[in-house]
């Protein structure tokens, strides 16, 4: 997976979380470093509150984190740019 190409996804991302969301949901957000750290907290949470409603909910959220990351690699590969060589005649 293209590391840049990611990043500013997840640039994008964080615009789009400071943009919508308010106070410490924001904080939260703000404070990962990139989409795995986001997963690993996931993947806490989810045995953190396995009891609990948040459980059901985490757990349904994560595969599709994880499927996004992957179609997000499958597309990168397939649309990289391809350099093309030209020259001023």
């Amino acid at each position: 997976m293209d590391n840049y190409a990611l990043g500013m996804r997840w640039q994008e991302a964080l615009e789009r979380c400071r943009s919508s969301l308010r106070g410490a949901e924001c904080q939260i957000v703000l404070s990962f470093t990139g989409p795995d750290q986001l997963a690993a907290d996931l993947k806490r949470r989810e045995r953190e509150y396995e009891d609990s409603l948040r459980h059901q909910l985490i757990a349904q959220i994560y595969p599709h984190l994880r499927f996004m990351q992957n179609l997000l690699g499958v597309f990168l590969s397939v649309m990289r740019l391809t350099l093309v060589e030209t020259a001023l005649v």
